[in-house]
């Protein structure tokens, strides 16, 4: 049987996070119809059962076009490092880093991956986040100008919270 190159990699970093790392690779798997699919876990020497419910995940998709490659650091070399470990095992076409306490809603990675195949001249996607409520999570602001980096040095931005000058 000849190996096939994965659309997507998704490396995801964990440390404890036995309670957020199945319902994170369970709505990975059911809300992506891209296949075949690859799974990059890089444990960062968790002390929880973490890796053990990841095992256990990689049992459950053995028939499926889904590869779970679970590295496990014997101590924490920090996010940075283990994002580069997962890339380095990361053969897919497109790449995804998703955090363990994210849950992906239906069609969500389709999309950005359809957006990346229709915009060559683009490189990086990003989703829209939604805190649990489905209210809009602020991912991104405007590249600070110098009085910004002043105000929030001096504490403005602290003793004037409600203010849209100093925020």
């Amino acid at each position: 049987m000849e190996a096939h190159i994965p659309e997507l990699s998704v490396i995801i970093v964990t440390y404890n996070h036995s309670a957020e790392i199945q319902p994170c690779l369970t709505a990975v798997v059911q809300n992506t119809k891209l296949r075949p699919l690859q799974i990059i876990v890089v444990d960062n020497a968790s002390d929880d059962d973490t890796v053990d419910i990841v095992r256990q995940i990689t049992r459950d998709y053995v028939e499926e076009e889904i590869t779970v490659v679970l590295s496990k650091n014997s101590h924490n070399l920090g996010y940075t490092k283990a994002v580069n470990q997962g890339l380095q095992k990361a053969t897919g076409k497109f790449l995804l880093l998703l955090n363990p306490d994210v849950v992906v809603l239906p069609n969500t990675i389709d999309k950005l991956i359809s957006f990346l195949q229709n915009h060559p001249d683009c490189s990086v996607a990003a989703p829209q986040l939604l805190f649990p409520n489905f209210q809009i999570q602020p991912s991104c602001r405007r590249f600070p100008r110098r009085r910004d980096v002043l105000y929030e040095i001096l504490g403005l931005n602290r003793i004037f919270p409600r203010s849209s000058q100093f925020n």
